[in-house]
């Protein structure tokens, strides 16, 4: 089974939704997924309670939902197919993350930055200065980048799939990040 991790630095920057959208995006896609909710929140378990539960026959993807400082998340990495780390293109999180990750003692498997929260057409979100963060932080960015939409912040959570079929581009972003999930070795 591959295990698909999002971990973070801190609260509040999409990593329940991040982990909500590639799971409903890999059962829209036919795929059977396991959960595992390790944040103390339950937002993950809470989200799918209605829409196909945590726990699937034959899955052959696990995505995983820690806590920011999860207390086993060197080893949570570790076991992972894939961490994505989700952050919005701002200094607070760059420097929450560059304060996460040197709190780590090996940062052993395939650890990605996901841009989430984009604005475009803000300095931020300007390509030069997403590839500035990734190499400030010394992680390599997916190319696929969610844009800060109302479709991912709340309506995936009450509506699932049927959120993001509504409104063409974050179907598009949806099936960008999984196909770049799915190309990365996953």
């Amino acid at each position: 089974m591959k295990r698909i991790l999002i971990a973070s630095s801190k609260g509040g920057c999409g990593k329940s939704t991040v982990a909500l959208l590639l799971a409903l995006t890999l059962r829209h896609k036919g795929q059977k997924v396991q959960i595992e909710d390790k944040d103390p929140q339950r937002t993950l378990s809470r989200a799918l309670k209605d829409k196909g539960g945590n726990e699937e026959a034959g899955a052959k993807f696990c995505i995983v939902d820690v806590a920011p400082r999860h207390e086993h998340l060197e080893g949570e990495i570790a076991n992972a197919s894939l961490t994505l780390v989700p952050l919005s293109p701002t200094m607070p999180d760059v420097w929450a993350t560059l304060d996460w990750l040197a709190t780590m003692k090996e940062k052993k498997g395939d650890i990605r930055l996901l841009w989430n929260r984009v604005r475009p057409g803000t300095k931020t979100s300007e390509a030069h200065n997403l590839e500035k963060f990734a190499k400030q932080i010394g992680l390599p960015a997916m190319n696929t980048q969610l844009q800060l939409r109302a479709s991912y912040d709340g309506a995936l959570m009450v509506l699932g799939w049927k959120a993001l079929a509504k409104v063409p581009p974050a179907k598009e972003e949806a099936l960008g990040l999984l196909c770049e999930v799915l190309g990365v070795g996953v």
